[in-house]
């Protein structure tokens, strides 16, 4: 079977990358709000002045708002440190700029206590 070339992607004529200016796609993936960061490793709790791991509870509230694993985000959420949950006090704007998905913590961290906690 022949597959069309701008089903292919590959940046020739008609593909579905032409015209895209790949620098400016991390900027679209950020707007959309994201709610996990592949690439974390604790910056964002650093940037914050806390003890609180952000990067976690934002993972855990994805797997239960969009991976449906509920009793997994519980038992994960709970198996964390009082200080570990605890994002009390915390800078959440440092966070935000200090983390590469720019995850929106103020919006994400009173979450992580509605469903989790």
């Amino acid at each position: 079977m022949r597959v069309p070339q701008n089903l292919i992607g590959t940046g020739g004529s008609g593909g579905l990358t032409d015209g895209v200016n790949h620098n400016h796609v991390g900027d679209v993936l950020i707007a959309a709000g994201p709610m996990i960061c592949a690439d974390c490793e604790g910056r964002c709790s650093i940037a914050a002045g806390t003890k609180a791991e952000l990067g976690n509870l934002s993972r855990f509230l994805t797997y239960h708002q969009h991976h449906g694993d509920r009793a997994l985000a519980r038992r994960q959420y709970a198996r964390l440190s009082p200080a570990a949950r605890d994002w009390t006090g915390a800078d959440l704007e440092a966070a935000r700029l200090a983390c590469p998905s720019r995850l929106d913590f103020a919006r994400l961290l009173p979450e992580v206590n509605r469903h989790l906690a």
